[in-house]
């Protein structure tokens, strides 16, 4: 029994974490020497990685909700391209929450569409509104640049929601988030050796963490208040810039993320509180 329980947690480290990273650094790794400007790439290659080996049933075309997060990432991918060819920061940031809305009413609607096409339409506007205004603060003044701590943000989130979403919520949300902080990691880790920008990753980074924490509350019926906590914590970002000027030593990105550490743990820490089954998890 002990043998077989060791058997599937080496399994699920391997989906959840092994797979994704390593998946990441090679395609991220590659993209820096072929073109550095498509280094994203790395990012979604990773999560896609984590996503076909943890959801097993994944179809493509989509079907379900959860095949949705192909698209999501993709689409996270066509948010940058506009925001490369478009001239104003205005339309850059519309251009980016008419992706968001498509990416989130896909995610959701499949879960929804019995409450009708409003409801659908509603969720996707208003978690829309609230990406792009993290992805505004978190990336205001640093994309572009060596500061590697927006990203860094997001794989602090994705690792703190991982444990919240597998113990209170759903495990297959939980195994995926962990690949996003995985696959992030992965990403961050090459951009941050060959001196690359990793800004430019937050944006399909940002639509595939928003989309599995909104399905989290769909799916998975956490509280409200619990997802929008966990979806804040990257905007202690902020926090860490201004206690230390980023530059491309580890130092200052370790003092730097510091904010983002001990604000993700309180977070963590008071939502697994909340959501622990009454039941032993055994």
């Amino acid at each position: 029994m002990y043998e077989e329980t060791g058997n599937a947690n080496l399994i699920m480290l391997l989906h959840t974490a092994v797979y994704p990273i390593l998946a990441a650094l090679v395609a991220t790794w590659l993209t820096t020497k072929w073109k550095p400007c498509v280094t994203p790439l790395g990012f979604v290659v990773g999560f896609l990685a984590g996503l076909i080996v943890i959801h097993t049933g994944l179809h493509f075309p989509p079907e379900r909700a959860m095949d949705f997060l192909v698209i999501s990432a993709l689409l996270g991918l066509v948010a940058i391209v506009a925001a490369y060819k478009l001239e104003t920061d205005k339309l850059k940031i519309i251009a980016t929450f008419a992706l968001l809305i498509v990416s989130y009413y896909l995610l959701l609607n499949p879960v929804l569409k019995h409450q009708g096409t409003t409801t659908s339409i509603a969720w996707a506007i208003l978690s829309g509104f609230a990406t792009v205004v993290i992805c505004t603060l978190i990336t205001h003044k640093n994309y572009g640049k060596t500061n590697h701590l927006p990203m860094l943000s997001i794989v602090i989130a994705s690792a703190a929601s991982s444990p919240v979403m597998s113990i209170g919520g759903s495990l297959l949300i939980g195994q995926l988030l962990g690949a996003v902080a995985a696959a992030g990691f992965g990403y961050l880790a090459i951009c941050f050796f060959t001196k690359t920008d990793s800004s430019k990753g937050v944006i399909p980074s940002l639509f595939v963490l928003g989309g599995l924490l909104t399905q989290s509350h769909v799916l998975a019926d956490l509280p409200l208040w619990v997802i929008v906590a966990l979806g804040l914590t990257p905007i202690a970002s902020l926090i860490g810039s201004r206690i230390c000027e980023q530059d491309s030593s580890i130092k200052s990105l370790i003092i730097g993320a510091l904010p983002n550490v001990i604000c993700a743990g309180v977070v963590a820490g008071v939502c697994l509180w909340q959501v622990w089954p009454e039941s032993s998890l055994y």
